[in-house]
């Protein structure tokens, strides 16, 4: 009788091995069922409110100096991306954390000993993210009261605004003392200018120009007044964003082809002007006091009007947030996620209760050569 090879079958040594330790199984990862679903439910539920945060023209660039816009003639060199890191970066100070803590009493919340360890708590469940559209949200989380994550976000929200509001209400108070500066200086220089004019035309009697020199004065007179109005923007932001922003260079500029154009009118430069080399020797003292006279009372009037629309825009109590989605109280839970938790646990179980198995079955097997190597 022929002998029949046996062919190793590990597959069906295995299925076998489950089939008469199937109750084994059963059992340990019944009782790991019901142990880890008492865990579960004794977990605390996780709720999340959250809020977007629109930057007004943030695209256009103005940023935290937007409510200024219609006052100052030039930009503040705030970008609308750096005021949107600004603003979120806000949120994360000690002040804010502050009064969220206080408010709240975060620190009796989160059982902490110490104001660094609260902070560190209130962080790991503040979320604030950009979201790459001129917006960024705010969210918070908190465990079994939904109400409070809605309240937590609202708090977080009305302290950037107040913040906000300072920082705004600051540079208006800056932007207007630069100019009620400039106007004080201007308003006396034309006071002078006055006087020296009046003293003049009683000593010569000189008391009028041909319509060609007046206009030579004129287009002087309105480069001036340009010329002032950037140096005092210069200086404005050579004190607020320092000598080295690239704007300050382009304000340079600007001023110096000012300066060439003044000098090409006094030399006549324009055909259908007059040079003052040109004017005759017995009027250059009236055109000279007549034109000192005409550029101050148009730079005064400028910043007349200037110092008025920025005390203005002081008194204003404005700020470039705006609440876009206000926060909502969550009508559900974001963890724990107690059915995956359920199936990992399960798996792991299942697995350490098969790897079990199978070394019980190793051993009996191969039982004396284990004990002959010991």
């Amino acid at each position: 009788m022929e002998n029949i090879e046996k062919k190793e079958t590990p597959l069906l040594d295995f299925g076998i091995l489950i089939y008469r330790n199937f109750k084994l199984l059963i059992t340990v990862n019944s009782i790991v069922a019901v142990l880890a679903i008492g865990y579960l439910l004794t977990l605390d539920l996780t709720y999340q409110s959250t809020a977007v945060v629109a930057v007004q023209n943030e695209s256009g660039g103005a940023g935290l100096a937007s409510m200024l816009s219609e006052v100052m003639p030039f930009s503040m060199g705030f970008g609308g991306g750096s005021e949107l890191d600004k603003y979120m970066g806000i949120l994360n100070t000690h002040r804010v954390l502050d009064v969220v803590i206080d408010k709240h009493d975060l620190q009796n919340v989160y059982e902490k000993e110490t104001r660094f360890e609260t902070y560190k708590a209130v962080l790991d469940n503040l979320g604030v993210f950009d979201r790459e559209d001129g917006t960024f949200s705010i969210s918070y989380l908190y465990d079994n009261e939904p109400e409070k994550a809605r309240d937590i976000v609202l708090t977080f929200y009305g302290e950037l605004t107040e913040i906000a509001l300072e920082l705004n209400q600051n540079i208006a108070k800056n932007y207007r003392t630069y100019i009620e500066e400039a106007y004080t200086k201007a308003a006396n220089d034309l006071v002078i200018s006055e006087s020296s004019f009046s003293n003049f035309q009683m000593t010569t009697g000189v008391i009028k120009l041909e319509d060609q020199i007046t206009a030579t004065i004129n287009s002087i007179s309105e480069l001036e007044m340009m010329k002032v109005q950037k140096e005092i923007e210069l200086e404005f932001l050579e004190k607020t964003l320092g000598l080295g922003n690239p704007e300050i260079k382009s304000k340079k500029i600007e001023i110096a082809v000012v300066d060439q154009k003044i000098e090409s009118l006094k030399k006549g430069g324009e055909s259908f002007l007059l040079a003052t080399a040109d004017i005759p020797q017995n009027s250059i003292g009236y055109f000279r006091n007549f034109r000192d006279v005409t550029v101050k009372t148009k730079i005064s009037e400028f910043l007349a009007l200037q110092l008025q629309q920025a005390k203005i825009e002081e008194l204003k109590r404005t700020v470039d947030i705006y609440l876009l989605d206000p926060p909502q109280v969550p009508d559900r839970k974001i963890k724990p996620k107690r059915l995956s938790m359920l199936i990992i646990i399960l798996f792991f179980s299942a697995s350490f209760t098969l790897m079990y198995i199978l070394l019980r079955d190793y051993y009996k097997a191969n039982k004396e050569l284990i004990a002959s190597k010991i």
